[in-house]
């Protein structure tokens, strides 16, 4: 059963923010019950309304999305590069903006003395200007190429991530998990 409710415009513009272009309205709410509804699952002959109110305010304002959370089979991310948004729906997405970005925006151009960077060193590349061959000469499994540049997206979110923030905090470019 459905049913409508009406909300006041910023808490609809807060849904659409939270949820970007990956999810409806009605998907970030039930995100949003699921993750808070331990509060109310706790005795609450024993805890006052006020503490409840209390600890579901801290629990909003120190709520951030952790990639080390993020359900296994979860698809699709939402980064922020430098203040710049990306939505996408595979590894492969998500590297091919960025790789855009970084060479339109000129910002590669910090990046090329550490080009090629290993994630496991003797063993695989996340990036590199030449053959997409990791160094123990094993092609890359799923290469993603932008003007001369080509990445290895063969991996989980989580490790693209990680692999990701570590090869731009070289250059200090920050990358901050969205969702």
């Amino acid at each position: 059963m459905s049913y409508m409710i009406e909300l006041p415009d910023r808490v609809q513009s807060g849904l659409r923010q939270i949820g970007g272009d990956l999810f409806t309205d009605a998907e970030v709410i039930e995100r949003l019950l699921d993750r808070y509804s331990r509060v109310f699952e706790s005795d609450e002959s024993s805890t006052s309304a006020s503490e409840v109110r209390r600890s579901q305010s801290r629990d909003v304002e120190s709520a951030r999305p952790d990639i080390n959370k993020r359900a296994p089979r979860q698809r699709g991310i939402v980064v922020k590069i430098d203040g710049h948004r990306i939505a996408a729906d595979t590894v492969r997405d998500l590297y091919e903006q960025v790789l855009r970005w970084l060479v339109e925006s000129d910002q590669i151009s910090r990046l090329r003395g550490i080009i090629p960077f290993e994630t496991q060193v003797g063993v695989r590349y996340l990036i590199t200007m030449g053959e997409p061959t990791h160094p123990n000469g094993n092609p890359f499994v799923v290469p993603v190429e932008y003007q001369g540049l080509r990445m290895e997206s063969h991996k989980d979110y989580k490790n693209a991530f990680n692999h990701l923030t570590r090869f731009l905090s070289k250059a200090e470019i920050q990358l901050e998990y969205l969702g």
